[in-house]
């Protein structure tokens, strides 16, 4: 073998190979370890709600359904059934993110609000952060974190909220289907509202979920001032409450906004 022979023997592979080889890499890479709802399938047909499912769940998929067909302006979201908000800048065009605007809307519209309005805050329900949105389902014993209970089985109706490295930040939407995949609606998803379908024998990316059956659990209403001192009364006089009741908090994710 001569040393020309030789050269050409040991010489680096043309790029198309070397970058269809990265590709490959990458792309297996991804599948297994990526963030679950970045490799979302997208699209398609919104699926049927068994009839014999929950009336919440119900409401819940059929207001999605209704949401993705139509496909409104992300502005929609900031205010109560089909009106158009006008926003701090005097538009009615959503410019920043609006998937937990979404949500809350979503939720409000099938009678479970995650946070009810009152009568110094009738936009109490409107959430418009992925991460103040799981610490008020935290407050109303819905939150669960995947690090918790890593085998946690959705339901429709469900949350799914999510924490992408980088430039992705947090995510939420909404569960729709089970059965196979598991398929989710949510709010500016490339722009739109969007349909995913995802296999979660991949959960990368999530970080908890919001189990919006429990938001048909009635709120406690706050003791009123009067209450608080009598209790104070008693408690001075009893001694300091049994921490064997005490209440058990939920778990929270640690940077979410309250």
């Amino acid at each position: 073998m001569t040393d020309a022979d030789r050269s050409r023997r040991f010489r680096l592979a043309p790029w198309p190979i070397l970058l269809l080889s990265f590709v490959f890499v990458f792309g297996a890479a991804m599948s297994a370890w990526g963030p679950v709802n970045v490799l979302a399938w997208r699209g398609g047909e919104f699926p049927d709600v068994d009839p014999e499912r929950p009336t919440y769940q119900q409401r819940i998929a059929e207001i999605g359904r209704e949401q993705y067909g139509e496909q409104p302006d992300g502005a929609r979201y900031f205010s109560r059934g089909d009106e158009v908000a006008v926003l701090d800048d005097g538009s009615s065009s959503a410019e920043g993110r609006w998937d937990a605007a979404f949500v809350s809307w979503v939720l409000n519209e099938a009678g479970l609000p995650v946070r009810p309005e009152t009568a110094g805050d009738v936009d109490a329900w409107l959430i418009d952060d992925p991460l103040e949105l799981a610490g008020a389902m935290a407050d109303r014993g819905a939150y669960i974190d995947a690090d918790d209970e890593p085998e946690f089985s959705p339901q429709i109706g469900d949350l799914i909220f999510y924490d992408y490295p980088g430039p992705f930040g947090h995510h939420v939407n909404i569960v729709v289907a089970v059965s196979g995949d598991v398929v989710t609606v949510g709010g500016d998803e490339l722009g739109r509202v969007g349909l995913a379908h995802m296999n979660l024998r991949n959960r990368s990316g999530i970080m908890g979920w919001g189990a919006t059956g429990r938001l048909e659990d009635p709120i406690a209403p706050e003791p009123s001032a009067a209450a608080g001192d009598a209790n104070d009364g008693e408690a001075g006089e009893t001694g300091e409450a049994d921490p064997e009741f005490a209440s058990d908090p939920t778990a929270t994710p640690e940077d979410a906004p309250r």
